[in-house]
């Protein structure tokens, strides 16, 4: 008899959030783009420097520019602490360093995690057709302990090594910092990938005295 009254529950999930602006980018923001590409931007793919670049300027929100987007991604910043971390002290979380980052069709980015930041986030400003961002499982290296692979035909999504969110123009995502992710070649990208991607850390107290525990970030 096959069995049918079972449940199976996801455990130690890892969030991604995922929100749209309902607006494009207006004329000012435009041309506040096109200033920073023009005042410099640096390869960042090794084998074909063509493909990736990222801007020379590392706090493009420190310098006033993209203020709009700014606030888009803060208030979004804020609803993550709020609905994700839900920190019992009062903290303010600050983004940190912000960066653009130019793809050409074909372009990818290896895997990899920001270091000295708690969340981070990429806002796509131009993102083609059949893109997305994908994640690592962080428990790969023990689940590869004893490897069974899945059902080419009905893979299973407890196996997977990696899961692609797909994206579009005007997209926010939000995840831990600690968290693997990366680009892979999009076969369908006839356009520019343009995203603007940010750190996020926080000041306060954490901690507890009596504990030993307490500390202070101002």
């Amino acid at each position: 008899m096959k069995p049918t009254d079972f449940e199976i529950a996801g455990i130690f999930a890892t969030p991604i959030y995922i929100t749209h602006r309902d607006t494009d980018l207006n004329s000012t923001e435009l041309k506040e783009v096109e200033g920073i590409i023009e005042n410099g931007m640096m390869a960042t793919n090794d084998t074909h420097p063509e493909l990736r670049s990222m801007s020379e300027d590392k706090y493009i929100f420190n310098d006033g520019k993209l203020e709009g987007i700014k606030e888009f991604c803060e208030d979004h910043i804020d609803n993550y602490v709020k609905e994700v971390i839900n920190p019992r002290e009062d903290l303010e979380f600050y983004i940190t360093q912000s960066w653009l980052n130019l793809g050409k069709p074909g372009g990818s980015h290896g895997s990899h995690a920001h270091q000295n930041s708690i969340i981070s986030g990429v806002f796509y400003i131009s993102s083609p057709e059949g893109d997305g961002i994908s994640f690592y499982d962080p428990n790969m290296r023990i689940k590869r302990i004893v490897k069974i692979d899945s059902s080419l035909e009905n893979p299973s999504v407890w196996l997977g090594e990696r899961i692609t969110a797909p994206l579009t123009t005007n997209t926010l995502v939000l995840f831990p910092s600690w968290l693997e992710h990366g680009v892979y070649p999009n076969p369908e990208a006839t356009t520019d990938r343009l995203s603007l991607a940010f750190n996020v850390f926080f000041s306060g107290t954490i901690g507890i005295e009596s504990d030993l525990t307490e500390l202070v970030l101002r």
